[in-house]
């Protein structure tokens, strides 16, 4: 009456005559506009998560209780060397993706006790062999009786920072070395007392060793 467009489901059944013949339709008619608009809107908004699934950089995925990929993105396929997401669907994930089978067993465990896991750090392994660290991030997916059938997920990638990481604490250790060794007097001071001070640097203060040093105020 008003002009407004509305969708319609409409179920008919022939009308016989007494001599068998069509003499008419009996229809039911049903509104359906809300249901439909919902239906679009469930549409879209899966297609939204769709696309943010498949273009994040970061490697999200599905995965079965049992050790087998439900989905993947993009980004988890690339970073572990498979040319395809059909083949890494088909991998046995603790065999194929763990480099030691048991942490599987292990996050799964932490993830029954806390309900999830955030930043867990695994040690991974591509297509290759080659080692991957990472951060698992995840939580479960359960059944209408609460029990779980999956797990979802997303892993940032941190092997570069851990290499990084590493190659600065070897930096600093062997820094430090040379330091402890040097000949010459070397401390450090923060907030007006000495926080650091080599063998050298004690008898200096005539202290005997560098424990009695650590932590006196550099005015004492």
């Amino acid at each position: 009456k008003d002009g407004k467009r509305i969708c319609l489901m409409t179920t008919s059944s022939p009308i016989k005559g007494a001599n068998g013949k069509i003499i008419g339709a009996a229809s039911i008619v049903r509104d359906i506009t809300k249901e439909k608009a919902l239906r679009e809107h469930h549409e879209r908004t899966e297609q939204m998560y769709r696309e943010l699934f498949e273009t994040s950089k970061d490697i999200i995925f599905i995965s079965g209780v049992d050790g087998e990929f439900i989905d993947i993105n993009h980004a988890g396929v690339e970073a572990f060397g498979y040319k395809s997401k059909k083949e890494m669907m088909g991998i046995n994930i603790p065999k194929e993706l763990f480099a030691d089978p048991r942490d599987r067993n292990h996050l799964q465990e932490k993830i029954a006790s806390n309900g999830y896991a955030v930043e867990y750090e695994l040690r991974l392994k591509k297509k290759s062999g080659e080692i991957v660290d990472v951060l698992e991030t995840s939580t479960p997916i359960r059944d209408d009786r609460g029990e779980v059938v999956a797990y979802r997920g997303i892993l940032r990638d941190i092997t570069e920072k851990k290499a990084l990481e590493q190659k600065l604490k070897e930096s600093e250790e062997k820094h430090r070395s040379l330091i402890e060794h040097s000949p010459d007097g070397v401390a450090v001071t923060q907030q007006g007392k000495f926080v650091f001070a080599n063998k050298a640097f004690a008898p200096i203060y005539g202290y005997e060793g560098v424990n009695e040093l650590v932590n006196k105020p550099i005015t004492q």
